[in-house]
């Protein structure tokens, strides 16, 4: 996941990896901490929703209902959206049980996390961050991801059609995007030059930034599917 500008309640969408396979059995990670990474990050990479979901503690699948599964669908999107290249680097740490928990507002964890999991990565001007809360149970690890507030799900209904006229706004102008400057952008996200690019379509657009950013993130998935000239 690229470092963006999101509201609350989009932030909340793209920290949390439920999905809508609700019936899918937990399983957790054997062993330590390095081979839950490698196999979460492989999973990720991999779109492999199935193995993502066996990661999950029981209590944190059970958020996903008939009435959520939109909301959790929006999230699984964002997080396969954007691969984790070879390059990252985690760190683990514990967590306070005295102390608030994270997203306190916006979700509730259905068991308390123990530690945070956080895996970064720099791909040229991309940086990336990806946060995992973590139970160990017995021998295995287990992803403890919160269900979130019904004030959070209300305002997520509330804001879809808002949503889908940006989103719908956005991708028109992509689709409006001429060469050559549509070219130079591609070729600038291929090289993950993506605040390069966002000025650079605001410059020829004269869109405002935020526009632009969100232009080019539509963009993104050309670029990757696009082979280089």
């Amino acid at each position: 996941m690229k470092a963006r500008q999101f509201t609350p309640v989009s932030l909340l969408v793209a920290s949390l990896f439920l999905s809508a396979c609700a019936h899918s059995q937990a399983q957790g990670v054997r062993g330590d901490i390095k081979e839950f990474v490698a196999q979460y990050v492989a999973a990720l990479n991999a779109k492999d929703t199935a193995r993502l979901n066996s990661f999950l503690h029981p209590k944190s699948i059970a958020c996903v209902t008939k009435d959520t599964k939109p909301y959790y669908d929006e999230g699984m999107a964002i997080h396969l959206r954007d691969p984790i290249p070879a390059n990252y680097k985690y760190t683990l740490s514990p967590l306070d049980a005295k102390a608030p928990q994270p997203l306190e507002g916006y979700a509730q964890f259905p068991v308390r996390p123990s530690h945070q999991l956080q895996i970064e990565y720099d791909e040229g001007e991309d940086h990336g961050v990806v946060v995992v809360w973590l139970v160990q149970e017995k021998d295995r690890w287990l992803q403890d991801d919160p269900c979130a507030t019904e004030q959070v799900l209300k305002q997520f209904r509330d804001d879809e059609p808002a949503r889908k006229e940006r989103v719908a706004k956005h991708k028109a102008l992509v689709a409006a995007i001429q060469e050559p400057l549509r070219s130079e952008l591609l070729a600038l996200l291929r090289e993950h030059k993506t605040v390069t690019a966002t000025k650079r379509y605001q410059e020829a657009s004269g869109e405002n930034y935020e526009t632009s950013m969100f232009v080019i993130y539509e963009l993104t998935p050309e670029a990757r599917r696009a082979p280089a000239s």
